[in-house]
């Protein structure tokens, strides 16, 4: 309704939602989610809330309804969900799984988990965004995740000098085709 926040409360296994008017928030209510919820996306009809549970094992999203501000229900991903994002229509929820160094595709029509990806060369998983060219095509779209943690570029090493820092080191994203579900490292 574009008048509502809904918030992962961390460490509390709740999801505020407010309302949005005029320069001030006001909270309105909690919802129940599961165990240190991370991470929230809103289907563009208003009708769910996806939340990823990261405290939970093995990892959840849980299913929230906007309509009864109540969980609906619980879907299993892997370890440590941190990042959600659906695609443009909604008709897919990713998932990045910072532990399980994998991205879970849920089909949101059924609430399923249709595909898990590994990801090549990744390590932690952590944010996650999808492109929207504006049509009603979600295949042609790309989502983009990013790794929590920098890593090593090849050829390069700790060393004495420098210990474990960010010295020799690179961020990665990875770009995974919504179409087929391949992913190609950028």
């Amino acid at each position: 309704d574009d008048r509502t926040l809904y918030v992962a409360n961390g460490c509390i296994p709740r999801v505020s939602y407010l309302h949005v008017g005029y320069g001030a928030l006001t909270k309105q209510g909690e919802i129940p989610a599961g165990s240190e919820p991370t991470s929230v996306a809103i289907d563009p009809r208003g009708q769910y809330v996806y939340v990823t549970n990261r405290g939970t094992v093995p990892g959840t999203v849980s299913v929230l309804s906007v309509a009864c501000k109540c969980r609906t229900s619980d879907i299993e991903v892997g370890t440590e969900p941190t990042g959600c994002v659906l695609t443009p229509t909604g008709a897919f929820l990713f998932v990045a799984n910072s532990m399980s160094n994998t991205i879970s595709v849920i089909r949101t029509a059924t609430k399923s988990v249709v595909a898990t990806i590994l990801l090549p060369d990744g390590y932690f998983p952590f944010a996650i965004a999808c492109t929207n060219d504006g049509d009603s095509d979600d295949s042609d779209e790309t989502v983009y995740v990013t790794q929590f943690l920098a890593q090593l570029r090849a050829g390069s090493y700790p060393t004495q000098d420098y210990g474990d820092t960010d010295t020799g080191r690179i961020g990665k994203v990875n770009a995974i085709d919504v179409r087929s579900g391949s992913d190609a490292q950028v």
